[in-house]
C-alpha cells in the first residue's frame, strides 16, 4: 500500500525499484529517491583506450589499432565506434553491462561552493580563547616602545626558502624590507 500522495511512477534512482514507504518522497526532495523523469543520458565518448578485438557498434567492423588512436569509446557503457561512425550511434546511453550498479550522473549534485567546507561537512570545532599571547617564533617578540611599533609597521619580514627541501625542513633566511618596496627592489637587495 502506498503512503500519502506518492506518485505511481516513483522509483529509487539508485536501485530503480518502486518506492513504497519512503518518508522522503512526501516532499520529493530526497536526492536518492525521486519521481521517474524522462531525462536522456547521452554517451560520454572518449578517443582511444579501445580494447583489442572491439567492433564498431554502427558498422560492425574492427575499430582498434596498434598504431594509433583509432576510435571512440563510451566511458559508461563501453560501446566502441569509429571516429566517423560514432555520430550515427543512438544518443541515449543505457550504461551497458553496468546498468544495474551504475549511479546515473543526473543523480549527483554539486555542493554549494559559497558555503565553507566545515559547514558542508557539518564539522563542529572547539574554539578556545587565548588567555595570553604565545611566542611561536623569535621575531614575534613583544614590542617595548612606540618607536619599535612604528618601525615594525613600516617593514615586512620575508622568509626566503632555498628550494623544496628547505621548505620541508623549515630552513629559511629572513630579510626585512620596507612595505613600500617594489619587487625589483627586493630582488636587487
Amino acid at each position: 500500500m502506498r503512503e500519502g500522495n506518492i506518485p505511481r511512477d516513483s522509483k529509487c534512482v539508485v536501485c530503480r525499484k518502486a518506492c513504497w514507504s519512503y518518508e522522503c518522497l512526501a516532499g520529493m526532495k530526497c536526492a536518492w529517491c525521486s519521481a521517474t523523469n524522462k531525462q536522456v543520458q547521452h554517451h560520454h565518448m572518449r578517443e582511444g583506450n579501445i580494447p583489442r578485438d572491439s567492433k564498431c557498434v554502427v558498422c560492425r567492423k574492427a575499430c582498434w589499432s596498434y598504431e594509433c588512436l583509432a576510435g571512440m569509446k563510451c566511458a559508461w557503457c563501453s560501446a566502441t565506434a569509429h571516429a566517423i561512425c560514432y555520430r550515427q550511434m543512438s544518443l541515449e546511453c543505457d550504461f551497458g553491462a553496468l546498468k544495474k550498479i551504475m549511479l546515473p550522473p543526473n543523480a549527483l549534485t554539486i555542493p554549494r561552493t559559497e558555503l565553507p567546507m566545515k559547514q558542508l561537512l557539518n564539522i563542529q570545532g572547539t574554539y578556545l580563547e587565548a588567555s595570553s599571547p604565545v611566542k611561536t617564533h623569535p621575531e614575534d617578540s613583544a614590542l617595548n616602545s612606540p618607536d619599535e611599533a612604528k618601525e615594525k609597521e613600516d617593514y615586512e619580514n620575508l622568509r626566503i626558502f632555498d628550494g623544496n627541501s628547505s621548505l620541508r625542513k623549515h630552513e629559511y633566511r629572513t630579510a626585512t624590507v620596507p612595505k613600500t618596496a617594489s619587487m625589483q627592489q627586493i630582488r636587487v637587495s
